[in-house]
């Protein structure tokens, strides 16, 4: 019965609605139902009132059921715009709220600057690198040195250079130490293959494992630079729009925000404007990929969404309503709960404020229920099950706030693979916007980024374009006409005419 129903409202719902709107709808609404009943302890007497009621009558039931989650899905459905908007930090500019506006794109902004400055750093640190390696002795470049130093000297330098290199503890360059290996390697060169002197062969020695350490050193701390830059120019390019453009005040917004910020900078086009012109003409496969991204996208953000607007409401109600709230097997299970939620924020969270707070009410909200379990005779304000009520009810409202926010966080990594997904169409199949509007594609990036900026202006408000700006391509043949292919079998003579 359930699976007939079931079909019916699949060829009602697109696969992409029916995943990411009715089934979750479906799931907390009879999770919300069931959670009812267990509390209130209505669960047996509607099953056995269930067992007796004619066929035509639960039928009844579960289509009236069904159809309750359809009109809610709908009804979700034609949010969904309202739900991208709220994700991604579209919040009032105005009013008492805007101050969260303000304060999470002010956020956003000291992390994206410290990400520049700390770039910065890199950069600086990976020429003083390079430096050091072009002032790294060459063997066929050496010339004589020009104040000859006494041997005390050298072999201080080095000691300097074995104890420098034997202290050395990270990949960083070691500053100075390129041009002093070179002065070394001056001051050893008239000793090189031609002395019989055993003190000068051990200096020889001990420089050629020197200076053999300090330059696979210097690879190593040009390598470990590059790496850390390109893992974070990796970050603010997926995760941040590029100054001047202000942060949205939430990781998911400016992901997105980038996003679309990426050909308008590289190409000079509004994807606005053109993703909808866009959108037609890309490759089945690629479109389709497109769609289970954004898919997985809106499936996170409604989790998200749900778990906050189902779990918190029934997490109150269900710690003010539940009888005997002093069970041990019910704290057992708020406890060990809480432990688990207390571990994945650890492992998925960084360390913000925001994720530091929710450990803490974690922490706070399970002290009444370790003191019933300890002293089960104890009653906290001196009012009966009171404390432990307010106890139960904070920490299952912070386990669901808690679970609620892991869940965005797997929102924003389905953004950026979305995200990956909008960028690579745009470099890979723009041209086809062009083929499709019969204009000449251009022959380099110069001219492809007048090209596109006269086309965004010309469709979006109208503005003529330069002379020359928008060509269109080489016409077809005067002599091509269109005609109906119309195959008439052989043995059957045609009826036209």
């Amino acid at each position: 019965m359930f699976t007939t129903i079931l079909k019916e409202v699949g060829g009602f719902f697109d696969r992409r609605a029916l995943t990411t709107v009715f089934f979750p709808s479906l799931v907390f609404w009879t999770g919300a139902a069931l959670t009812v009943g267990l509390v209130e302890h209505k669960v047996d007497r509607a099953v056995r009132s269930w067992s007796h009621q004619p066929g035509l009558v639960q039928v009844g039931i579960v289509v009236g059921w069904t159809a309750f989650v359809v009109f809610w899905s709908l009804l979700w459905q034609a949010a969904g715009d309202a739900q991208d908007r709220f994700f991604q930090g579209y919040w009032p500019q105005d009013g008492p709220l805007s101050f969260l506006t303000r304060r999470g794109s002010r956020r956003h902004s000291r992390v994206r600057q410290r990400l520049i400055e700390r770039d910065r750093e890199l950069e600086r640190k990976e020429i003083a690198a390079a430096a050091e390696r072009a002032a790294f002795p060459d063997p066929q470049a050496l010339s004589a040195p020009t104040v000859v130093r006494p041997p005390e000297d050298i072999d201080n330098e080095l000691d300097a250079l074995e104890a420098c290199l034997g202290s050395r503890t990270s990949p960083d360059p070691l500053p100075g130490w390129g041009t002093r290996c070179r002065d070394l390697a001056e001051q050893l060169a008239p000793y090189s293959g031609s002395t019989q002197d055993p003190s000068w062969k051990s200096r020889l020695s001990r420089f050629a494992a020197a200076a053999d350490q300090l330059g696979h050193a210097l690879d190593e701390a040009e390598l470990a630079l590059r790496e850390k830059r390109s893992t974070l120019h990796q970050q603010l390019f997926l995760s941040y729009p590029q100054p001047p453009v202000q942060p949205l005040p939430t990781r998911l917004g400016n992901v997105i925000r980038a996003a679309e910020q990426h050909p308008r900078i590289r190409y000079g086009l509004d994807p606005v404007v053109i993703w909808s012109r866009l959108q037609p003409v890309l490759p089945a496969d690629y479109t389709d990929g497109v769609r289970r991204a954004k898919a997985g996208l809106d499936l996170l953000c409604t989790l998200a969404a749900y778990i906050t607007l189902f779990g918190v409401p029934l997490a109150a109600w269900a710690a003010v309503r539940v009888d005997d709230p002093d069970r041990p097997a019910l704290l057992w299970v708020a406890l060990v709960s809480a432990s688990l939620c207390a571990v994945g924020v650890s492992v998925t969270a960084h360390r913000t404020k925001l994720w530091l707070l929710a450990l803490a009410l974690l922490g706070v909200s399970s002290v009444p229920l370790v003191v019933t379990l300890v002293n089960p005779s104890t009653h906290l304000l001196d009012i009966p099950t009171v404390g432990l009520r307010l106890g139960l009810a904070a920490l299952f409202c912070t386990e669901i706030l808690t679970l609620s926010l892991i869940a965005y966080r797997g929102a924003v990594q389905a953004g950026i693979a979305f995200a990956e997904k909008v960028r690579t169409a745009f470099d890979l199949h723009r041209s086809r916007v062009l083929d499709q509007m019969r204009l000449r594609i251009p022959d380099d990036l110069a001219q492809e980024r007048r090209t596109w900026t006269a086309l965004c202006a010309f469709l979006y408000r109208g503005a003529p374009p330069d002379a020359g700006t928008l060509t269109y391509a080489d016409p077809l043949p005067a002599t091509a006409t269109f005609t109906a292919n119309i195959q008439v079998p052989a043995d059957q003579p045609s009826q036209a005419g």
